[in-house]
């Protein structure tokens, strides 16, 4: 849309929404701008709940420069806590559905959200607001899934990790509390190639148990030779030079 711009502004003083949305009105006005259209939404799934306001303003010549001061000096007598958090300024390949779509991403909030489009929307007709507000919740919805997914994978592997650890402390250190066993003062003597083979060999039986147990079909080689030498060294069964002097050759 020519001579327009397209902002959306934070508002973490969730009990100040009405008094913000005035405030903005007026300054809007002082700027010489004219306010087109605007969506407010509540995000709530945070640490900090708050709402977005977006708004498209248009301008008769030149937009105001250093948008973001411009609106902050105005706003110098206001107590609220509130940013802006997006400003778009003549981006011809920019979605101008975007910013109107990300207030209305959650939701559990979706009947509040429906209140605040019947008392603050701007220019949004109901079929429009229908669209974007299913458009945002599938993508937040799908990220959120993602995101899930993400995090109990990691949760698995680190998981997976500290248990190949204690396998590792019980079967190749002997080792059942913090204090070293004889066995733990013998393997430290040893030379780096022939703890790491140790490890490397019982890592595998550790396998061989996960097969034996849970079906697991494969395992990655590599995978085990890296984990033997972060054992050692974190354990502090290595030092630096021997790994880089394995590894490196350095």
């Amino acid at each position: 849309m020519n001579n327009s711009t397209c902002a959306t502004f934070t508002l973490f003083s969730i009990d100040l929404l009405e008094e913000t949305i005035n405030k903005l009105e007026n300054v809007f006005k002082e700027l010489n701008y004219n306010l087109l259209r605007r969506i407010t939404g509540l995000h709530s799934n945070s640490k900090r709940p708050h709402y977005h306001i977006a708004v498209l303003l248009a301008y008769s010549q030149k937009p105001v420069k250093h948008f973001n001061r411009q609106i902050t000096s105005k706003l110098k007598d206001y107590l609220g806590d509130l940013k802006i958090s997006f400003y778009n300024n003549d981006d011809k390949d920019y979605n101008l559905e975007k910013p109107f779509m990300y207030p209305l991403k959650e939701e559990t909030n979706s009947e509040t959200n429906d209140q605040l489009w019947e008392k603050y929307s701007i220019n949004v007709p109901r079929p429009q607001y229908e669209t974007w507000k299913q458009t945002a919740t599938a993508i937040y919805n799908a990220l959120q899934y993602k995101r899930k997914q993400d995090q109990d994978l990691k949760e698995i592997r680190e998981d997976t990790t500290q248990s190949k650890y204690n396998y590792l402390d019980k079967h190749v250190l002997l080792k059942e509390d913090e204090h070293d066993t004889p066995y733990m003062t013998q393997f430290r003597q040893q030379d780096f190639n022939i703890k790491l083979k140790l490890v490397c060999k019982s890592l595998m039986r550790y396998q061989k148990q996960q097969h034996e147990e849970n079906n697991k079909q494969t395992f990655r080689v590599g995978a085990i030779m890296d984990l033997a030498i972060s054992y050692l060294y974190f354990r502090k069964l290595a030092n630096e030079d021997e790994i880089l002097l394995y590894k490196f050759n350095l």
